[in-house]
């Protein structure tokens, strides 16, 4: 995996790889019925609906290419937390239709579905010491959940343009942390949005404007919109860094709206205290 200083470097408050395996033993130590949590998670995974043919959460990593670097366990450690959180949501559902099919007694059940969400509720705090969350995937029966770099400019502009959220939650979702092609598609929807608004005018005659053409330059000539020879010569490295820095401003252009309200508001309330009628 590649490593380098990134907008998703870990803000570490902890010590993750302690964290982490204390996790690890936790799920080793939990027994239900004899057996232990880890085993019921590794065994779960043959029936979990996105296994992609994996048999166990060794085959699944092999699968991904997922592999622990001893001079890079951060993303190891997270790829990892993110199967365990799918399977820890996965195992209740698992143990709960077999246990419908066995016409069994639920007491199992209950006590696995309460073990797997105090684990959860353990990595969620760990997440949180790190400055990352989960996030919710999907609206399907069984869905999948990720984790993602909290960023809360990503939350405002979520709050004005909700019908956007899952495409910008996804930008900082850690699976594509160098996936250059991932940010791409995000980046092109995103200008196809944008452009929307630029066509009605939106951003003319505001402070906004010239940030608006410049997103729109970099949209049409670095691989993002269009594929011809005319497109900037940048190597990936200079791409996945301008494709960071554009997201960015486009999160600050998508929250027009917003702060042309917000204008409107002060100089109304300007006004209203010098006495004068808007």
């Amino acid at each position: 995996m590649r490593t380098g200083q990134t907008l998703f470097d870990l803000e570490l408050r902890c010590d993750l790889n302690q964290e982490y395996n204390q996790i690890i033993r936790d799920l080793k130590e939990t027994h239900i019925n004899s057996t232990d949590l880890m085993s019921m998670l590794n065994s779960s995974i043959r029936t979990w609906p996105f296994r992609q043919g994996a048999t166990s959460i060794t085959t699944f990593f092999r699968k991904h290419g997922i592999i622990q670097q001893p001079n890079d366990l951060e993303p190891y450690i997270l790829y990892s937390l993110e199967l365990i959180i799918n399977l820890l949501y996965w195992l209740p559902v698992c143990e709960k239709q077999e246990a419908i099919s066995l016409d069994m007694s639920n007491g199992m059940e209950l006590s696995i579905q309460k073990e797997c969400f105090r684990c959860l509720e353990n990595i969620d705090n760990l997440l949180e010491s790190i400055n990352m969350r989960v996030r919710k995937k999907g609206t399907t029966p069984i869905p999948q959940y990720s984790i993602c770099k909290c960023d809360a400019q990503v939350d405002a502009v979520i709050e004005v343009v909700p019908e956007l959220s899952d495409l910008l939650l996804s930008y900082y979702d850690i699976r594509n942390r160098f996936d250059e092609q991932a940010k791409r598609n995000i980046l092109n929807a995103i200008a196809f949005h944008i452009e929307k608004k630029r066509k009605a005018k939106l951003y003319q005659g505001t402070i906004y404007n010239q940030l608006c053409d410049d997103l729109f330059t970099v949209f049409n000539n670095s691989s993002i919109r269009h594929n011809n020879n005319q497109q900037w010569n940048l190597s990936e490295e200079e791409r996945i860094t301008l494709f960071d820095h554009t997201f960015k401003a486009a999160l600050h252009l998508l929250q027009t709206e917003e702060m042309n309200s917000f204008h409107e508001t002060v100089y109304k309330l300007k006004n209203r205290s010098a006495g004068r009628s808007d």
